[in-house]
């Protein structure tokens, strides 16, 4: 079982622009030492509003395989480039969201989850320096 997961960039903006690096830590903690059926980190994106939703995975980072035990504390640092789009959006139909997220399934208990969301705008690394 999980008891916690942490999730966090490694710089405290939450707008990049493609092929920007994000980086970050992930510490997930165990009640104990377990088997995990599913535990991954991924970055993607979805739609929400009006009409179908969407949502697509960027890449995946398979944390371990499936079947394999985990120790009570685990931490992963992450460093992923950023896909060239979808530009993230809001209109007033339609959202696109960006995030990153780590899904841990352990037995047959469902799957729990901690995402962080982020912009992915072009020209983003110019408008945020100065």
């Amino acid at each position: 079982m999980v008891d916690q997961i942490i999730l966090s960039l490694d710089e405290d903006k939450r707008v990049y622009a493609p092929g920007d690096q994000l980086s970050g830590r992930l510490e997930v903690r165990f009640e104990e030492d377990c088997k995990v059926r599913r535990f991954e980190l991924a970055v993607g994106w979805r739609t929400e509003g009006r009409g179908d939703e969407d949502s697509r995975t960027a890449e995946v980072v398979e944390l371990t395989e499936s079947g394999s035990t985990v120790p009570k504390k685990f931490e992963h640092y992450f460093n992923i480039v950023l896909p060239e789009a979808p530009w993230s959006y809001a209109g007033n139909l339609i959202k696109i969201q960006w995030f990153v997220g780590c899904y841990v399934k352990v037995g047959l208990k469902s799957e729990q989850r901690k995402e962080v969301e982020f912009d992915l705008l072009p020209n983003a690394s110019e408008s945020t320096t100065t």
